[in-house]
């Protein structure tokens, strides 16, 4: 085979088909290298369609999960800010009820 490939009862495998939901052979998931983003875990079916057609659909997937995921990170963020933010302010209030 030109990809890689792991045998079936490669602890490996085990742990790949538990994370990517693999029931059954053969199947075809397309991670993005850099980020290891799912592009598609049905590249098996997507191949059925025109082959450029395909990697034109898997790169705007690609691009929408890494802004899907930008976007997601700068919430994340926003979020952990706001509740320091009331950490910081339930404390002030403690501390000046102790004060008084």
């Amino acid at each position: 085979m030109p990809w890689m490939s792991l045998p079936w009862e490669d602890a490996r495998a085990d742990q790949l088909r538990a994370k990517f939901n693999i029931m059954g052979v053969p199947v075809l998931v397309i991670l993005d290298a850099t980020t290891g983003f799912v592009v598609s875990a049905t590249a098996r079916k997507d191949l059925k369609k025109d082959v450029n057609e395909v990697y034109e659909s898997w790169a705007k997937l690609l691009d929408l999960k890494k802004q899907m995921a930008a976007d997601r990170a700068e919430q994340d963020a926003h979020a952990a800010a706001q509740r320091k933010e009331r950490e910081w302010k339930d404390k002030q209030k403690k501390e000046e009820a102790k004060q008084n």
